[in-house]
């Protein structure tokens, strides 16, 4: 999946498998992940709809609230 990095200003490519699905406040799903490019540390997010969620948990994203339960 492609997440956009302000920091580097271009298009980070991350593996399914390192990739975290929030619920967030306001009820709407979002794809989380942190990675090293380039010796920096880059903490990305990108919002999501219900549909690409569900095939995100499908290819093997984590879901944060089963983690922490």
């Amino acid at each position: 999946m492609q997440f956009y990095s302000v920091q580097l200003k271009d298009r980070v490519e991350v593996p399914e498998d390192q990739i975290t699905i929030v619920t967030m406040g306001n009820g709407r799903k979002s794809a989380r992940a942190e990675v090293t490019k380039d010796g920096k540390v880059l903490k990305l997010i990108q919002f999501l709809s219900e549909t690409t969620a569900a095939e995100l948990l499908s290819k093997g994203a984590k879901n944060a609230e089963e983690a922490n339960s």
